[in-house]
């Protein structure tokens, strides 16, 4: 009955089409072969069409043969290589909206069967739509092999559920409690390695410099192989590139942190690039205090041994060049110190007037006011300076020498001839070699008190001489008075 029924349904469609002289049977055919054209829309007469129907109905035996089957559309030609023989497509079309007045945008999807060339008997499915007219795209592609792939991209359902998961899947909704389980059944022996569970998998990709790097992290659990009961590790791997992954963080069923495969101790902080030897709380040799104390009542480091060193390979605070270590009182941050790596130079405070107190030993060159030190000094000071007291040692030769019986002054007419010829005193230096190279002030009060000296020296023999021409005046006196009696 319901055959009938829907027979009858078939000829009142059908005969409508005839009053309209058109019917569309579907997708067309060649010589019995696919040719990849779209519908066929014949003209067909009341002979043509019975002709057509007797010819459907009882050679191909395809009309509501059975009860299973209400409606069969069968290709009966045989396929030849190359040449498989597509099914009839059963073709849905509407019209829809348009975007201007009196226009209609066409609408169409149909389903038919394509068999796969080959020794095996297989085939696929295909529903595919078109929009006024253009190209079929595929929707939707079921396989005789149970493969299903959707969308025009043609992705695969498989595929993408074969990489979210590995081994046995029974893991969705498994209870009230689990939303979510990713599981591997699989069973680990001896010698066999350790059954990882699914990975929880973040992929992105960052723009450096001309090229896109990737950036993989991924979450799993790692049973530990030979343990006795049976422990594991909630692991956080990366790898960049596809290069490899890494392990960064582990946390342990027993408690313990893992960083970069290393065990953190109970009192032991994440070191320098992210390794785990790095400040640790623990007793030193012969006393109870800490290495490293932060209180939360005032938010201090304390350091409890004098050996105990503050060492990083921070930035600190950059900016440019130049790297600060700031403190605060208040709102405002003030640099305290300032190091500049390009010159290995370090300012203390950058503004205010500076203290430094205790004994300081600097082991290379010191400059003050932002000048250079040059070559073959160790001090240089680009300003005035004023101190109580300045002491020079290790003078080589102090000139007590002048005093001795033997030193040889130089006589005072080759004195005054070489003032006139060069304008300053013998052994002094020039105005000009002072202008450029400044002055040694130990070698210059040494040179200063030579002339000292030596000056001592001719006034002494001044005196002399003068004491001398004094007595014979009062010789010469003394006679001319005489001779005057």
């Amino acid at each position: 009955m319901k055959n009938l029924v829907l027979l009858f349904s078939l000829f009142g469609v059908i005969s409508t089409a005839c009053a309209q002289s058109t019917l569309t049977l579907g997708r067309g055919l060649t010589g019995g072969s696919f040719n990849g054209s779209s519908n066929v829309s014949a003209t067909l007469d009341t002979g043509k069409f019975y002709t057509w129907l007797k010819q459907q109905a009882l050679q191909q035996n395809s009309l509501g043969t059975t009860t299973a089957d209400a409606l069969i559309l069968q290709n009966t030609t045989a396929a030849a290589n190359n040449a498989q023989q597509i099914s009839p497509s059963l073709h849905f079309r509407s019209p829809g909206w348009g975007t201007t007045a009196g226009s209609s945008q066409s609408v169409d999807f149909r389903m038919y069967t394509l068999p796969v060339q080959g020794g095996s008997p297989v085939g696929n499915l295909f529903i595919q739509s078109s929009v006024n007219g253009a190209a079929w795209g595929t929707n939707l592609q079921l396989g005789t092999n149970g493969a299903l792939t959707v969308g025009v991209n043609g992705a695969s359902i498989g595929s993408v559920l074969a990489g979210m998961y590995q081994g046995t899947i029974n893991s969705i909704g498994n209870s009230s409690t689990d939303g979510l389980i990713m599981r591997n059944n699989s069973t680990g022996t001896s010698g066999i390695p350790v059954q990882y569970s699914p990975r929880l998998r973040f992929t992105g990709s960052a723009y450096t410099g001309s090229a896109s790097q990737f950036v993989d992290w991924i979450e799993e659990v790692k049973p530990v192989s030979g343990t006795s009961p049976v422990t594991s590790r909630l692991v956080f791997s990366s790898q960049v590139n596809a290069a490899g992954y890494n392990e960064r963080l582990a946390m342990a069923d027993n408690g313990l942190f893992y960083l970069n495969g290393t065990a953190l101790t109970a009192n032991q902080v994440v070191g320098a690039n992210g390794s785990a030897a790095g400040m640790e709380a623990k007793t030193l040799s012969g006393s109870t205090a800490t290495g490293l104390l932060v209180a939360n009542s005032a938010g201090t480091i304390t350091f409890s041994n004098d050996t105990a060193k503050l060492q990083t390979v921070a930035n600190f605070f950059p900016l440019g060049d130049t790297r600060y270590l700031k403190a605060s009182a208040g709102a405002t941050y003030q640099p305290l110190l300032a190091f500049t790596p390009s010159n290995d130079a370090m300012v203390v405070h950058l503004a205010g007037n500076e203290t430094i107190a205790g004994n300081k030993t600097f082991n290379d060159k010191l400059a003050i006011g932002g000048t250079a030190v040059p070559a073959g000094f160790q001090f240089a000071v680009n300003g005035k300076t004023i101190a109580t007291s300045v002491t020079v040692k290790e003078l080589q030769y102090w000139p007590d020498y002048v005093f001795d019986v033997n030193y040889r002054l130089t006589p005072l007419p080759d004195l005054a001839a070489f003032v006139r010829s060069n304008h300053r005193l013998p052994e002094m230096p020039s105005a000009a070699e002072v202008s450029k190279n400044g002055q040694d002030l130990g070698a210059m009060n040494e040179k200063l008190l030579k002339k000292v000296e030596e000056l001592t020296l001719y006034l002494i023999e001044k005196d002399k001489q003068v004491e001398e021409l004094k007595q014979r005046v009062d010789r010469l006196e003394h006679a001319g008075a005489k001779k005057a009696d």
